[in-house]
């Protein structure tokens, strides 16, 4: 058994998750958890045997938990795009694929919609 071991993102089963600070809050303004844009990275501390089994390789598992995590909150509308994108450690477009191979729906509005299309319009013109 695993015991009380953590996982770590960089060092498996020893130490905690580290997240840089991208969400202004995570919980709500009313929540224990209201952020500022100065927040320094937040920790999450998961137990160790909760991923004995993971079906993730280790070597993954740090850039693959940021990924999904990234895109629940995105998905959820409790950060913004931007956010999940830093969270994630990737670039806008490489993350909106990421999330279409998964069929992780992305919220959009309509001004960010029409900005998709005036970019769609300048690509084909090149």
């Amino acid at each position: 058994p695993v015991g009380s071991a953590h996982f770590s993102f960089g060092v498996l089963f020893n130490e905690s998750l580290r997240f840089p600070a991208t969400a202004k809050s995570l919980v709500g303004k009313s929540g224990p958890f209201d952020y500022d844009s100065g927040m320094q990275d937040l920790t999450i501390t998961l137990p160790g045997d909760s991923l004995v089994g993971a079906k993730i390789p280790p070597r993954e598992m740090e850039s693959e938990l940021r990924r999904r995590l990234a895109a629940a909150l995105f998905s959820d509308g409790i950060i913004s795009g931007a956010a999940a994108c830093r969270m994630s450690g990737m670039q806008k477009a490489e993350f909106q694929f990421w999330l279409g191979e998964r069929k992780i729906s992305q919220p959009i509005d309509w001004d960010d919609c029409l900005q998709d299309l005036e970019q769609l319009e300048e690509w084909k013109g090149r």
